[in-house]
């Protein structure tokens, strides 16, 4: 990838994420990821239907040494019912876009989870 296309922050990123505890995955609707600077990452999923339920998440990464991220969630309900916990991930790229792949605790259960993410002028 261009060095000068990674230069120009914010990153306004577009993809698909996808949410396991076991077995298979279960994709997050519409979401957006923002990558704030080299060192920062924010990921928005604006729909994960969770029972009935609409849940808005807001995953906000810090970079903790290469291209290994942690950090925290928040998530709400259009009721007012909220939850937080935490993740991490490892960001994987290459010409086309990113990937992103790691552990999210929600609930005091461990999960696994990953977002392919494209330039939003690709698919």
């Amino acid at each position: 990838m261009k060095k000068d296309k990674l230069k120009k922050y914010p990153l306004n990123l577009n993809g698909s994420m996808w949410l396991a505890e076991e077995g298979d995955f279960e994709e997050v609707e519409n979401h957006h990821i923002i990558f704030r600077s080299e060192k920062g990452i924010v990921v928005q999923c604006d729909g994960f239907d969770n029972d009935g339920v609409l849940w808005k998440y807001t995953l906000t990464l810090t970079q903790l040494n290469g291209r290994y991220y942690s950090g925290k969630w928040e998530a709400k309900t259009g009721n007012g019912k909220t939850d937080e916990g935490t993740a991490d991930c490892i960001l994987y790229w290459n010409e086309k876009g990113y990937l992103l792949y790691g552990r999210w605790v929600e609930d005091g259960d461990d999960y696994r989870w990953f977002a392919e993410l494209n330039f939003k002028n690709q698919k």
